[in-house]
């Protein structure tokens, strides 16, 4: 045909997805239309060009009208009749369109059916006509429909079921015996095409018992299989990793033992393994037999044995008549360096949260703080969520257990998530709305915190759930088939777009969001204090910046850029995101445990131990700006000298140094240690009417706040700043 896919792709615009493009066959004819489908995705579909002719076409309807209509009781001239669509197939099948094939098919068929035997040399013309009608043009054999293929291999075998007994037909793309009589465990040696040029060696057949008739067989080499025969596909059982297509990779041994029942044998099969080196997928064989009454492959009823040696053959031992082959699988290989890497990382990740948790939620002098209670719940909330996220990891969407573990795990991490706002909303109260709040504390906003962070994700994740269930969309399942692992698809239990934004992504990008503003508000005032009065460095600084990015999950802020659909960055998001959730643990137990130096206190005091001097920072006596600052705006100086009969004036005690190695937590939970916000001390108390919390109910006005001549305390200083860091 002149008509090629290129041509027809031409004849309509990728942009009418759906429609169907149609174009002539030729210029010179134009009721003759060659047509091909443009599917809904703009991927076009295989080309039907089943009505257009060839210029061999009349030439051929001629020659196989004479064949049809010849006398095959006359074997001379069935023979010449034969020959001369041989020497047409031979010569010109490259050039020969889907009708002409279709029609010799058809009349091969036709005469086997009015014979009762056949001739070697008539055997031999048929059996040259049915395999040179593989050397078509490729797109040609892929138009050809599975009807018309499935003639062809029921040709072949009629063919050699009228074979003369233990007569040879070799040609060189079929080879045909009709055996006589096989004996139990004697090895048969088959017949083999002669265009193999002796890649392979000739296959075998051993019966493992008795069968009440000998087989007819029938070998087709393995190129020609490959366009006779419909393509194997790959069952569920079959499926590798990511994409697997499937291939004839031997050549076809077709066996008919007639009326035989309960048979077992052994067919040894040779295959070309020269590129299995050079493959960049994964390789697997099996064996499998070809089914006329489903017009399938199948592995049911064989067994595959691999070679030994790597010279060795494949054995398939089976129980049926049908045609047999070796069938190659190739598989994405999967990269698992991902999923090693983030098992082991979850894994110490997991260790560390638990540790984290058992070293402040025992001890209630700990967990009745409110910043340690949220960031133990922080904790508790991330444990659980990675332990199910692992179980998650072993299953697949067709796992019952699939959906409720991928519900959970979203509410966990949705938990977790919720409680970092709390304690980002926590952190930012008491260091920077400080000096506004006037000691203002709310006692139930634990309380709230619990209740909210626990209950509220059950409405946004369940929610979500139902509402896919309810609209039950093919297009739109609530877990996804298959997923991206690495560059490859893969089966893996997980939820599927939209659902996975509407009710996972997009809550935790808005509320990672809210704790970047609320970092940044928070970093601003200790970076600030910290320049104004830190004679020591800023290694206070940088821890309590790093305990908080900790707390408010900020390194989650990875999983944005896991998103971008762009090979090379979302390989490094992945990675980024799996190293960054992995330390998350070990990180969060270095804030919370090891920078807090009551709790590491606590721990070794169990064991009847002190801590070692490297864990306890060493106490600084160098006063700070901040402490100057707040020691002369809270304590008056005098200017007036004492006269000598006057009593000795009474020395006052210097002003208490504030501890410039505290951490961020020590202070932020002032409720329970009563002190107030200056740290100064009971002196800063009394002079300056800072707030001082006695009741959690009750909101005391700071009147130096306010900007009295007295004891005023400049908040641009940030005089809280230093011990709460």
């Amino acid at each position: 045909a002149e008509s090629t896919q290129s041509s027809v792709s031409s004849g309509i615009n990728a942009e009418y997805g759906g429609a169907t493009a149609t174009v002539a066959c030729s210029t010179n004819s134009t009721d003759q239309m060659v047509t091909r489908y443009c599917g809904t995705t703009g991927v076009w579909g295989t080309t039907n060009s089943g009505a257009c002719d060839s210029k061999w076409t009349a030439e051929v309807d001629s020659i196989l009208s004479s064949m049809r209509d010849v006398d095959t009781t006359n074997e001379t001239a069935t023979t010449e009749a034969v020959d001369k669509i041989k020497d047409m197939v031979s010569s010109n099948a490259d050039e020969m369109a889907v009708k002409d094939l279709t029609n010799i098919t058809d009349s091969v068929g036709t005469l086997l059916a009015k014979m009762d035997e056949v001739s070697n040399e008539t055997a031999a013309g048929l059996a040259e006509t049915l395999g040179g009608m593989s050397n078509a043009d490729t797109e040609v054999i892929s138009e050809l429909t599975d009807d018309t293929k499935a003639k062809m291999v029921e040709s072949v075998e009629s063919l050699v079921n009228k074979l003369p007994a233990d007569q040879v037909v070799e040609t060189a793309s079929i080879a045909m015996k009709k055996i006589s009589s096989i004996t139990v465990d004697k090895v048969e040696s088959l017949p083999q095409p002669t265009g193999g040029g002796g890649k392979v060696k000739a296959s075998t057949l051993k019966m493992n018992k008795a069968s009440k008739n000998a087989p007819a067989v029938a070998v087709v080499d393995k190129e020609s299989a490959k366009k006779m025969f419909i393509t194997p596909e790959a069952d569920d059982a079959e499926k590798g990793f990511g994409t697997t297509e499937q291939s004839i990779d031997s050549e076809i041994i077709s066996l008919d033992f007639g009326d035989s029942d309960d048979l077992d044998f052994d067919v040894e099969i040779d295959v070309d393994r020269d590129g299995d080196k050079t493959s960049t997928k994964t390789l697997t064989r099996i064996c499998k037999s070809y089914k006329s009454s489903t017009k399938k492959w199948s592995s049911a009823g064989c067994e595959t044995k691999e070679p030994t040696t790597d010279d060795g053959m494949y054995t398939c031992t089976c129980n049926h008549n049908t045609s047999f082959a070796i069938i190659l699988s190739a598989s994405d290989i999967e990269d698992t360096s991902q999923t090693t890497a983030s098992t082991i990382l979850n894994s110490i990740n997991i260790a560390f949260l638990f540790l984290t948790v058992m070293c402040i939620l025992p001890f209630r002098q700990f967990r009745s703080r409110r910043l340690m209670g949220i960031q133990a719940q922080l904790c508790l909330s991330l444990l659980l969520a990675h332990v199910l996220f692992l179980v998650t990891g072993t299953q697949t969407s067709s796992s019952g257990a699939c959906t409720p573990l991928v519900v959970i795990v979203q509410y966990l991490f949705m938990v977790s998530i919720a409680w970092s706002v709390c304690a980002s909303v926590t952190l930012y109260d008491k260091i920077v709305n400080a000096l506004k709040s006037y000691g203002k504390v709310d006692k139930n906003y634990f309380v709230k915190c619990l209740v909210g962070c626990w209950s509220s994700p059950v409405v946004l994740v369940v929610g979500t759930y139902i509402t896919a269930y309810a609209m039950g969309s093919p297009e739109a399942p609530y877990i996804s088939k298959e997923a991206m692992v690495g560059d490859s698809l893969a089966d893996t239990c997980w939820v599927s777009s939209p659902w996975k934004w509407v009710g996972f992504v997009i809550p935790i990008y808005l509320c990672i969001l809210l704790n970047l503003v609320l970092f940044f508000m928070v970093a601003r005032v200790i970076i600030k204090a910290g320049k104004q009065g830190s004679s020591t460095g800023h290694a206070r600084e940088f821890k309590a910046l790093l305990s908080i990015s900790a707390t408010a999950c900020l390194p989650w802020i990875v999983i944005a850029f896991t998103a971008i659909n762009v090979s090379i960055i979302s390989q490094i998001s992945q990675w980024l995101f799996i190293i960054v959730t992995g330390i998350q643990g070990p990180v969060m137990f270095i804030c919370f445990v090891i920078f807090q130096e009551d709790v590491i206190t606590n721990l070794f005091k169990l064991a009847g131990q002190s801590p070692p001097e490297f864990l306890v920072p060493p106490k600084s006596t160098s006063k700070s700006a901040a402490s100057k600052s707040a020691q002369s705006s809270v304590v008056p100086r005098t200017t007036v000298a004492p006269t000598a009969s006057a009593a000795p004036a009474k020395k006052e005690s210097p002003l208490p140094t504030p501890k410039n190695d505290e951490n961020i937590y020590s202070k932020v939970d002032d409720a329970d240690d009563k002190k107030s916000f200056t740290g100064i001390g009971d002196i800063a108390e009394k002079e300056a009417t800072a707030p001082v919390e006695q009741d959690d109910d009750v909101v005391y006005e700071n009147n130096a706040a306010e900007g009295s001549d007295e004891g005023a305390i400049n908040a641009a200083s940030y005089p809280h700043v230093p011990q709460l860091v």
